[in-house]
């Protein structure tokens, strides 16, 4: 359904959705990163919402934290390059603000379409930068003014928060993503904490990043908030409480 990599009405799509479906009713309990995402299994395979226990994805704060740095990158982007994330749309965004520097990080699917997307504007604005161990990567993002999330229009980006999402707020930096059921689960309650774009807009994107660049004091506002954000749900001890809860109960 995201990757596409087989016919959704294939023989073999059929098969796996059968494996899924075998493994989701057995399982005494199913962890789901997001409501969004218990919503899904329970629409799409049937599960009982009452086997579902959330737990958030969260960040390691071993290599995850605020850190006073010179910033040096405008906007980054970290990830496998699957297709929820749509590292495409971040490239059209790029090539509405070439003044502004992005670092794409990270390698997989659609690294490869989306370098030849970039080749093909013409942007001397973007650097790509291959798989980075997690210390390098935390200081990369430490490093950049803005993170970003995901901005893909498929159903799995509707239903996941991304774990570089949580990185972000966890490291203390602005964080823009895509709006998203997943995302409103944790935003309704927490304005101010994360910027939200329509998904797959990059007229929009590109609008945000430029006020959000050009207002250092709304950056910080959202750092704050988003950190704030961070210590209040997403840490280790806090994104395992469901999980403790249940077996616990057991």
């Amino acid at each position: 359904m995201d990757r596409k990599v087989i016919d959704k009405n294939s023989f073999r799509a059929k098969f796996y959705y059968l494996v899924d479906w075998i493994g989701l009713k057995l399982a005494d309990f199913v962890i789901v990163d997001t409501f969004a995402h218990g919503k899904f299994y329970n629409n799409t395979y049937g599960l009982n919402p009452k086997k579902q226990v959330l737990v958030y994805v969260g960040s390691d704060p071993d290599y995850f934290y605020p850190r006073k740095m010179q910033e040096e990158t405008d906007v980054l982007f970290y990830g496998s390059y699957q297709p929820l994330q749509g590292a495409e749309v971040i490239i059209e965004a790029a090539s509405k603000l070439p003044k502004t520097k992005f670092k794409m990080i990270g390698d997989g699917l659609s690294r490869r379409t989306t370098e030849d997307l970039a080749k093909k504007l013409n942007l001397k604005n973007v650097e790509f930068v291959n798989w980075l161990s997690l210390e390098k990567l935390a200081t990369e993002i430490a490093k950049a003014k803005i993170s970003l999330g995901i901005f893909s229009k498929s159903e799995k980006a509707n239903v996941v928060i991304p774990n570089k999402v949580y990185d972000a707020l966890a490291t203390k930096k602005a964080v823009i993503s895509a709006s998203t059921k997943a995302m409103a689960e944790i935003i309704n309650s927490n304005p101010g904490s994360i910027i939200l774009v329509d998904k797959d807009n990059l007229q929009k994107l590109a609008q945000k990043l430029k006020d959000l660049l050009e207002d250092s004091a709304a950056r910080r506002k959202y750092a704050i908030n988003g950190y704030k954000l961070y210590k209040k749900m997403f840490t280790p001890e806090k994104v395992v409480k469901n999980l403790y809860k249940n077996f616990n109960n057991e």
